[in-house]
C-alpha cells in the first residue's frame, strides 16, 4: 500500500499555527478574529483534513443564508472548497449540493441555516458555523448539537462581535464555573484582534481603516470588541485592548501578596465586591463577588471566609451615613465585625470613570473569576433617550452599575491606601468613634 502526499495551497499565518494542530482546538471552539485575517481559508482547510483522515465522515460548512456560503466558502475565488477539492485526487464534486466527496467515503457540503430542518436527523462529524452573530440563537442547541451527538462531532464557531447576543454568551463559555468547576470544559475561545496579526493588513491600510471607520466600527471589526456596540459603553475601548493585550487571562491568588476589596455597598440592590492584589506597578484583579438580598453582617463573613488574607477594604463615600431603619452605621457595623474600610471620597461619576480609564492599563483580570465584573463593566453606559438618541451625560442604572461603581473606588483610592490608612489609625480611636461620629460624616 502507498502513501501519497497532497499538498495545500495553505500556508499558515502566525496566527494560524496553533490553530491547525490536532490539538489545537477543543471539541467546541470559538474562533473570534478580524476581518480579512484568514479565518475562512483555516477552517476550509481543518474540514479536508478531517474529511480526508476519517472514513465516511460527514462534515459541514454552515453560514447564516444559501448564497452567503456559496460566496463565502463553496465559490470564493481566493479560498474555497470547489478550488481546494479538485486539487485531490479522486474527489467529487457537486454544484448543486455544494459539496466534495472523497475517495474514503467522507463528505463535506456548504448549507445555508435559514432552513436548519434540513439539518435535522444527520449525523456529523464536525461542522464550522460561520457569522455566527447572524444565526438564530437556538441553532446550535436545537438542532447542530444533537447532529454532533452521535460521532461525538466537533463544532467551530467563528466571526466578529456584534455586541453582547447568543455568539458573546458562546464566547464566554469556556470561563463559566459552576460549583467550583469549569462548566463546560470541551470548550476553548480565542480571540485575534489586528494587534496579533503583522502579516494580514500593511499599517498603512490599517491607518485608513481607522481613518475611514467610526471608532466604534473599527473596534468592533478589528479589535474584535464586543462591548463597541453596545452605545454609550464607557469602557469598551478598555476592555477591548485588555483582551487583545492578553490582561484577560489566568491570574491566581499569590499568598505572598494581601488582597485588597473595592465595595460599593447596596441597600436593596447588590452588593459588588473587587478582590486585587497590588505587585509592582500590575493591579492583578483575582476575583469578583456580587451579594444579593444579604445583609452587610452576612456579606462580611462571607468575604472573610474566603481563603485570602487581606490588607485594605475600601468602602464608598456614603459608608458613614446612618441607617434609616436601624440608626446604625455600616462603617461602625463593619469595624466591630473586624473589617476596617478605607473610605472613598466623594467625587463627581465622571472623574471616578476618567479615573478607572486611567489605571486600567494597569490592570490583569482573572479570566474565570472576574467573568462576571468584566461582564458588567462592558455593560457600564451612558443613559441614552431612547425617544430622541440624546445622551444624558450620567450613567444608567441597571444591573452593571454596582460593579462599575466598586471599580470607581477603586481606581481613585490605588495609589492612596497606605497614607490613607496610616491617616485613620491615627485619627480614629474606636472608644471614641460612636460620640464623634459626626465630625467624620464621609470618612
Amino acid at each position: 500500500m502507498t502513501t501519497e502526499t497532497i499538498e495545500l495551497p495553505f500556508k499558515p499565518r502566525k496566527w494560524q499555527l496553533p490553530l491547525i494542530k490536532p490539538d489545537g482546538m477543543a471539541r467546541n471552539t470559538v474562533l473570534v478574529v478580524h476581518r480579512r485575517a484568514g479565518k475562512t481559508l483555516l477552517c476550509i482547510t481543518k474540514l479536508i483534513i478531517a474529511a480526508m483522515t476519517t472514513e465516511n465522515g460527514l462534515f459541514a460548512y454552515c453560514a447564516p443564508y444559501g448564497n452567503q456560503v456559496k460566496n463565502i466558502a463553496w465559490d470564493n475565488p481566493n479560498h474555497c472548497l470547489k478550488r481546494l477539492g479538485a486539487l485531490i485526487p479522486g474527489v467529487k464534486i457537486n454544484n448543486l449540493e455544494m459539496s466534495l466527496t472523497f475517495p474514503n467515503g467522507s463528505k463535506i457540503f456548504c448549507t445555508g441555516v435559514d432552513n436548519p430542518d434540513s439539518l435535522r436527523g444527520i449525523g456529523l462529524n464536525g461542522v464550522v458555523l460561520d457569522e455566527v452573530a447572524q444565526m438564530p440563537a437556538g441553532l446550535f442547541g436545537e438542532v447542530i448539537r444533537p447532529a454532533l451527538s452521535d460521532k461525538r462531532g466537533w463544532a467551530l464557531f467563528i466571526g466578529t462581535p456584534k455586541g453582547h447576543n447568543h455568539f458573546y454568551e458562546l464566547y464566554k463559555r469556556p470561563t463559566e464555573v459552576e460549583k467550583g468547576k469549569l462548566k463546560y470544559p470541551d470548550w476553548k475561545s480565542v480571540l485575534i484582534t489586528i494587534n496579533d496579526t503583522d502579516d494580514c493588513l500593511d499599517p498603512v491600510e490599517i491607518e485608513s481603516l481607522k481613518q475611514d471607520l467610526e471608532e466604534a466600527e473599527f473596534e468592533q471589526e478589528y479589535l474584535c470588541s464586543f462591548e463597541a456596540a453596545i452605545r454609550g459603553a464607557y469602557f469598551s475601548k478598555q476592555i477591548a485592548d485588555a483582551r487583545s493585550q492578553n490582561r484577560i487571562t489566568s491570574v491566581r491568588y499569590d499568598p505572598m501578596y494581601k488582597v485588597n476589596t473595592a465595595w460599593d455597598l447596596g441597600t436593596r440592590d447588590a452588593t459588588a465586591v473587587w478582590f486585587f492584589q497590588l505587585v509592582g506597578n500590575e493591579i492583578r484583579l483575582i476575583d469578583y463577588q456580587e451579594y444579593q438580598g444579604m445583609g452587610l453582617i452576612d456579606i462580611i463573613n462571607e468575604v472573610e471566609g474566603l481563603p485570602y488574607s487581606y490588607g485594605y477594604h475600601i468602602g464608598p463615600h456614603d459608608i458613614g451615613v446612618r441607617e434609616m431603619t436601624t440608626g446604625t452605621v455600616r462603617w461602625e457595623t463593619a469595624y466591630q465585625l473586624g473589617l476596617r474600610f478605607e473610605v472613598c471620597p466623594k467625587l463627581r461619576v465622571n472623574d471616578g470613570i476618567d479615573a478607572v480609564r486611567k489605571i486600567f492599563p494597569r490592570c490583569v483580570f482573572d479570566s474565570i473569576n472576574t467573568a462576571e465584573g468584566i461582564e458588567k463593566l462592558s455593560l457600564y453606559h451612558e443613559k441614552i433617550d431612547r425617544i430622541h438618541g440624546l445622551r444624558s451625560g450620567r450613567p444608567d442604572h441597571d444591573g452593571s452599575s454596582h460593579a462599575a461603581d466598586a471599580f470607581r473606588y477603586l481606581a481613585i483610592m490605588v495609589d492612596d491606601l497606605p497614607e490613607s490608612t496610616k491617616w485613620r489609625q491615627e485619627s480614629i480611636q474606636m472608644d471614641s468613634y460612636k460620640s464623634d461620629w459626626d465630625v467624620y460624616d464621609i470618612l
